[in-house]
């Protein structure tokens, strides 16, 4: 298997397993999973969310909470190293991925 084919495969079941852990965090916020990105290295995941909300304020809290999030993955997935989560807003609208830091407020 090559690393491309690994990087995806990791990249659906962190996706999958998130879909099911973000639910006790995300309270009465409806959000989707985009995609997620992890470096080949497995030392970082981009994951590229839409909330189906006004308030964007839940990406900050998702990322307060990604050392927990993380723990949780942890629990599920079985690799060698379990990659740092950043959670990136995915604005549908415009077409633009915006980090979360960079938003104008």
């Amino acid at each position: 298997m090559n690393d491309f084919e690994r990087i995806n495969r990791i990249n659906s079941q962190i996706q999958n397993d998130l879909s099911q852990i973000l639910i006790d965090y995300v309270g009465d916020f409806i959000i989707s999973i985009v995609k997620v990105d992890t470096a080949k290295d497995l030392s970082n995941s981009k994951v590229y969310i839409r909330v189906l909300s006004d308030d964007l304020g839940l990406i900050d809290e998702l990322n307060v909470a990604s050392k927990q999030i993380r723990t949780r993955l942890a629990n599920k997935i079985r690799i060698m190293k379990i990659p740092r989560l950043k959670f990136i807003i995915d604005f549908e609208d415009d077409g633009v991925e915006h980090e979360s830091d960079n938003r104008k407020k």
